[in-house]
């Protein structure tokens, strides 16, 4: 089970039970720092159009990062990371 998330019609991430959070690879990131200042751009919302803060996501991914890590994956800065859309 896992909750995407969206910032206006980007995806770019999902969280999924038992794993690190994983995030939408894009081409422009270079540092989890860019990730950052992605998900400052505009509102975060859940799929089910709740809204999330920043700070409260990053504390959400910061606590998963002690989950499983995905084997198939881009590392930035010790984060995970697909190049693929999500599901």
């Amino acid at each position: 089970m896992g909750t995407n998330y969206y910032i206006g019609d980007e995806h770019p991430g999902k969280s999924s039970f038992g794993w690190r959070f994983t995030f939408r690879y894009y081409a422009n990131y270079n540092s989890i720092e860019d990730v950052k200042k992605k998900f400052k751009s505009g509102k975060i919302t859940d799929e089910y159009g709740e809204e999330i803060s920043f700070k409260e996501l990053w504390d959400k991914i910061e606590s998963k990062q002690s989950d499983r890590k995905h084997t198939k994956c881009i590392t930035i800065d010790g984060y995970d990371f697909i190049d693929v859309n999500f599901c």
